[in-house]
């Protein structure tokens, strides 16, 4: 599949990203997303949409000297039979190497309709495992995506579960005086991460 023809590039602000997008910058984006995209894919016999923009798209973060002008942001919807995959991700460009790597400390992970659905069912694991531990105040529970050790605190003020042992996730929610959930967070570790 020739990628370039299905994304939207720019449009860019910049002389800097105006001169840099040329063939070689298209080739080498091409070249990556066959290469780091393609084998995440469900199915092959998809449509596609996305678009690729400067993250840092400003004259002022473009001189000589910048550390963010080759950043750009990616996403990338692709439709196929079993459904829609999305991803979304900053990347980097090196022109010396004409090469592109996923941005530091970004995951270049294309959530499929599988994927989609494990960490649903990853989601409802730990909130049947939370909703145990409330009930039973037990000390021993397993983390259910690891089965790594569990710290759990549930009082007056706040609800806390988490798996301590891999860090998959942290379920801390603040209660109102009548032990009602107000706030906090739900987070589970990016399957890229594992």
């Amino acid at each position: 599949m020739q990628w370039i023809d299905h994304l939207q590039i720019g449009p860019f602000a910049t002389d800097y990203h105006q001169r840099l997008v040329e063939t070689e910058f298209m080739a080498s984006l091409d070249e990556f997303l066959n290469r780091e995209l393609v084998p995440q894919m469900d199915e092959t016999d998809v449509d596609a949409e996305g678009t690729l923009v400067a993250t840092f798209n400003d004259e002022r973060f473009c001189g000589p000297t910048s550390l963010v002008r080759n950043f750009f942001t990616f996403q990338v919807s692709l439709f196929g039979a079993a459904g829609e995959s999305d991803l979304e991700s900053d990347l980097e460009y090196h022109p010396q190497q004409r090469t592109f790597t996923p941005r530091r400390g970004h995951y270049f992970y294309l959530w499929t309709p599988a994927r989609k659905r494990n960490a649903q069912e990853e989601k409802e694991r730990i909130d049947r495992m939370v909703q145990d531990f409330k009930r039973t105040h037990r000390t021993n529970f397993r983390c259910p995506l690891c089965t790594g050790k569990v710290s759990g605190v549930d009082n007056p003020g706040q609800l806390d579960v988490r798996c301590t042992e891999n860090r998959c996730f942290v379920y801390s929610y603040h209660k109102d005086e009548k032990g009602r959930i107000l706030h906090g967070r739900f987070m589970v570790k990016h399957p890229a991460a594992h």
